[in-house]
């Protein structure tokens, strides 16, 4: 099982960046692509993006179209999250969930989010 080290991989304890996100999200596929499974270790870290959160997490479980949270666990361990950031890694996990089920319904999904109305 590979491990990343997420702060030691980015150089960085503040996970806020779209671009870092992307470079951990590429590295995350190059090491599944290649195995069954990955840790990723946010050990260290200062803080953490919900944007981060789904460039890297979320976009993974549409890009391997997983309909569930357990299996994304089974492939990817995640340790050193704070209960807090845990939370919100769940929330991003049943967001991108809920967008894969929209996607396999064959719904558009900038039609479902034009719809909605912000205050």
């Amino acid at each position: 099982m590979n491990t990343i080290k997420v702060v030691e991989f980015l150089n960085n304890s503040n996970l806020l960046s779209s671009t870092k996100a992307n470079l951990l999200y590429k590295q995350m596929l190059k090491y599944l692509n290649n195995s069954e499974s990955l840790i990723l270790d946010f050990s260290d870290y200062t803080s953490i993006s919900s944007s981060f959160l789904n460039s890297t997490i979320g976009q993974l479980i549409i890009e391997k179209q997983l309909d569930s949270k357990e299996k994304l666990f089974k492939i990817v361990k995640i340790i050193g999250l704070s209960e807090d950031d845990m939370d919100n890694l769940i929330l991003t996990v049943q967001n991108a969930i809920f967008k894969n089920n929209l996607l396999s319904q064959g719904q558009n999904i900038e039609d479902i989010y034009s719809n909605y109305i912000t205050y």
